[in-house]
């Protein structure tokens, strides 16, 4: 079974039925790499799912990690296509069954603003 859990009740409000959800990167939230701020979530994969996120803004140039189930990076983008600062996109197929964390942030320090995050498992919204 394939499940997203947020990690930050902030990241929680998503709208029933949709695979996007929305979000603020604020300085209220935890630090990341470089002290930037960001909002995680929480994604259960079995072998061989495949995983596609996007994260979109008009307020931040967006960035998005990927985190293994032991915890290391195992993917980061800042663009989808080269100077468009407003959609960050990861594609991943799954080797391993595990939670893997996705993370929201931001390219530059310091920025913060409202932005929407689509995470879908197999072409399907992550429940």
């Amino acid at each position: 079974m394939t499940r997203i859990l947020p990690l930050l009740l902030v990241a929680a409000l998503a709208t029933a039925g949709s695979a996007q959800t929305s979000g603020t990167i604020s300085d209220d939230d935890p630090e990341f790499i470089n002290g930037k701020p960001h909002d995680a979530y929480a994604v259960v994969l079995e072998s061989g799912d495949e995983l596609s996120i996007t994260m979109t803004s008009t307020a931040v140039d967006t960035y998005l990690y990927l985190m293994s189930p032991s915890g290391r990076n195992i993917g980061y983008n800042d663009d989808c296509t080269q100077g468009d600062f407003e959609k960050s996109c990861l594609s991943f197929s799954a080797g391993q069954a595990g939670t893997y964390e996705v993370v929201a942030t931001t390219y530059e320090n310091g920025e913060t603003g409202a932005y929407e995050i689509e995470i879908l498992v197999n072409g399907e919204p992550a429940p």
